[in-house]
């Protein structure tokens, strides 16, 4: 039986080493390169007990939260406050457009609203309706007298002018690390995102196995990640998604939780093994 931690963190680093040469490989050699078996035994006499290694994977930690934020309205960037790595907090302001033309809409559309409302009143008050009793006009009535008057076209341009407004202020929508920034002021925003949101306290694995390595593994089990940075620590993860789909090579994706976050970042390459 093998009792030094090292010999497998060397068995896992040669499994990186067979990954990185082998992409010209076959199909086979790929799958074998991504997800390797060992058979040792495993002890650290500091935290863990003696255990069995079956299974050890390549993978990478990725942040459980990864939000894409994108401007709704097309107006030009007056000001961006986003940095790579910068930490924000819910409903932080990001980036604000140009509103000028929008408030111009707004005014515009609260002029016509308030002439359709009066239209709207007076042609009630014209069928015999008090204004304190307009609440009890049968919706018949009512709804013929909003049509008359383009009461209801009115109130939706309206709340559509605010609605267009409110899109220039864009705010973080949860709180976490700013990534990917691809905006700056004077821009004009495109469809795809400007930056995206990550928490980088909360965290997962991800990595592949065999098809045939499905047995080894269920939602609940725990696994032991190792970064290439940081290869004298190991950390746990619980198994929380099996992909239920194999993939045309015949690998299966597997998500694990992990337990803390010490050391790890987004985008880590990880060594995983159960």
């Amino acid at each position: 039986m093998i009792k030094n931690k090292l010999l497998l963190l060397s068995s896992l680093t040669l499994a990186f080493a067979l990954t990185a040469c082998g992409s010209d490989s076959t199909e086979t050699s790929e799958q074998a390169s991504s997800s390797t078996t060992i058979f040792s035994e495993v002890s650290d006499n500091d935290s863990l007990q003696s255990r069995e290694v079956t299974l050890a994977s390549k993978g990478v930690i990725e942040s459980v939260t990864n939000i894409p934020i994108y401007c709704k309205s097309k107006q030009i960037v007056v000001s961006c406050n986003l940095k790579e790595g910068q930490t924000v907090k819910a409903g932080q302001l990001l980036v604000q457009q140009d509103e000028k033309d929008l408030l111009t809409n707004i005014q515009q559309a609260e002029n016509q609203f308030e002439q359709a409302k009066t239209q709207y009143e007076e042609s009630l008050i014209g069928q015999g309706y008090k204004r304190e009793e307009f609440a009890s006009v049968p919706e018949n009535i009512r709804k013929r007298a909003r049509v008359k008057t383009g009461y209801d076209i009115q109130e939706l341009a309206l709340r559509t002018a605010r609605e267009e407004l409110e899109a220039t202020r864009v705010t973080a929508p949860v709180s976490g690390t700013i990534t990917e920034v691809k905006i700056n002021k004077f821009d004009i925003p495109g469809a795809e995102p400007i930056c995206r949101i990550v928490d980088a306290q909360n965290l997962k694995v991800s990595f592949s196995i065999l098809e045939s390595e499905m047995t080894k593994v269920a939602v609940g089990n725990v696994v032991y990640v190792t970064t290439v940075a940081y290869n004298n620590e190991q950390h746990e993860a619980v198994i929380t998604l099996i992909s239920p789909i194999v993939t045309d090579g015949g690998m299966v994706k597997v998500e694990a939780k992990l337990k803390d976050n010490h050391h790890l970042m987004p985008g880590m390459t990880a060594l995983v093994s159960l």
